[in-house]
């Protein structure tokens, strides 16, 4: 009777997803996504200024207030940097302009980030449709999202905007292909996977794999034309990238992708001391002996040497 039941209530979400149009149940899924994290405490605000967070909370206010890409470390100025990547470092320091440092400017970046989220989860269904598999897993999975909610709202970090840039851009590129338009379109889309690019270079992993899962199983006649578009694509990401590559190699004379601190993080995670998080490196002290934010000798270190050299 259990498995008869299972299967009804199977069969009933299916039909159901079935009588609403992909749109519809994105909409619904954005809507009970942001409202459930918004009054979650997964969701809750943590504070309401723009002054608490990390490396990309500092560079954000030195953008804002001072107007260079600088000073990541708490423990001392150490001058420009690239240890953080850029993108949301510029739309953290736009809502500062815009709405100041404190609560209305939390909030708002708060309400955006609650925003990328419910994004997320409301294009899964779009996503499992354009794979081939139907709506129905990407509702399964939009609603473990809102159920056991394993994400946390961190505006003071990138990960969610990061995460809507992602599913966004994979929804939009996997038909894209079927019919490809003029090049200028090429272009945009390529444009944006550099800016999800420039929000973390990891990106640029899922936009070489994602390119070629969009045309998998393509005739021959056909795939010609794709792998134009996807020259064009991957072209219109580099020129979004080009201005940055272009600051940092004046800022720096050196050529790294997007970030410099590879080097940093490596270090501070494997180590005497380190443990297996970042939460166990902050309880044990190991954060706070290896990392420049949080040790000013370190972070001496850095200012002598210069951030490249150092990292």
């Amino acid at each position: 009777m259990r498995w008869h039941n299972g299967v009804s209530s199977h069969g009933a979400l299916s039909r159901f997803c079935r009588s609403l149009s992909v749109t519809q149940l994105a909409i619904i899924i954005f809507i009970l996504g942001a409202s459930i994290y918004a009054l979650s405490p997964q969701g809750r605000p943590a504070f309401y200024d723009l002054t608490h967070g990390g490396e990309m909370t500092r560079v954000a206010l030195s953008l804002a207030q001072r107007g260079t890409y600088a000073d990541p470390y708490q423990a001392l100025p150490t001058g420009p940097t690239a240890h953080t990547a850029p993108a949301y470092v510029f739309l953290y320091a736009l809502i500062m302009k815009l709405f100041g440092i404190g609560a209305a400017g939390a909030i708002t970046l708060w309400l955006l980030n609650i925003g990328f989220l419910a994004l997320q989860l409301a294009l899964l269904p779009v996503l499992s449709k354009r794979l081939g598999l139907g709506v129905l897993p990407g509702v399964l999975a939009a609603a473990f999202g809102i159920v056991f909610q394993p994400y946390r709202v961190l505006p003071e970090w990138e990960s969610l905007f990061t995460g809507a840039l992602m599913v966004s851009l994979a929804a939009l590129t996997l038909p894209y292909f079927d019919a490809p338009r003029e090049w200028q379109r090429s272009a945009l889309l390529g444009f944006f996977w550099g800016i999800a690019i420039l929000a973390n270079p990891e990106c640029v992993l899922l936009l070489c794999a994602w390119l070629i899962v969009a045309v998998l199983g393509y005739a021959p006649e056909r795939l010609m034309r794709a792998r134009q578009a996807m020259a064009v694509i991957v072209l219109g990401a580099a020129v979004a990238c080009l201005p940055w590559f272009i600051r940092n190699y004046e800022r720096f004379d050196a050529i790294f992708f997007v970030r410099d601190n590879f080097g940093l993080e490596l270090s501070t995670s494997n180590n005497s001391c380190a443990q297996p998080t970042l939460h166990g490196n902050l309880e044990a002290g190991c954060h706070q002996m290896t990392h420049p934010n949080a040790n000013q000798a370190v972070a001496g270190k850095v200012f002598d040497e210069g951030e490249i050299r150092f990292n």
